[in-house]
This record gives C-alpha cells, structure tokens and sequence, in this order.
C-alpha cells in the first residue's frame, strides 16, 4: 500500500495559490469576498468558508474603522499590520 503525503492544513495549501502584488494588496471594504465565502459555506456546507469570512469581517473592523468609530476606511497594503489607511471611505454599505 502506497503512503499517503504528510496531510496539510486548508489555511496553509491555499496561500501557496496566490500571489499578491504590491500594487493589488489594498482593500476597498468591497463585501464581495465575504459575501463569495457565505455563498460557498452555503453550498459545500465546510465550516471553513465561514471560519474565513469571519476572520475578513474581524479585521475590517479591527483595521478599517476610525478612531472615532463614526465610519470604515480603506487600506493601502493588507499584507502589512498595522495596514496604512486611505483617507477616504467607500461607499459599499457595510
């Protein structure tokens, strides 16, 4: 019987899919991604899908809040914590 290959977590095979760009590593608070995630959740039913959105909506509100908690602003650099952050604040409706 063959071995299997040494299992690996999900939070660590997806990371070696991407390549960010300096010039692509901003957010816009856009929902989009979190909304992808719940629709996936939804569909597959993995836990996983909605453990990551989870973590996306925490860290929009732990980085992209302001000070005065009267509203959200975007990120230059996601890659970076603390995130710089724009001054500007769109219009997506979170």
């Amino acid at each position: 019987m063959a071995s299997l290959a040494p299992q690996r977590t999900l939070s660590s095979v997806w990371k070696k899919d991407y390549i960010v760009r300096p010039l692509d590593a901003h957010n816009l608070q856009g929902p989009e991604t979190v909304e992808s995630l719940f629709i996936m959740y939804r569909i597959t039913n993995n836990p996983i899908y909605r453990e990551w959105g989870w973590k996306i909506f925490k860290a929009f509100q732990k980085y992209g809040i302001l000070e005065d908690g009267q509203g959200y602003t975007s990120l230059d650099n996601v890659n970076a914590v603390p995130p710089s952050r724009r001054d500007n604040m769109e219009n997506f409706g979170w």
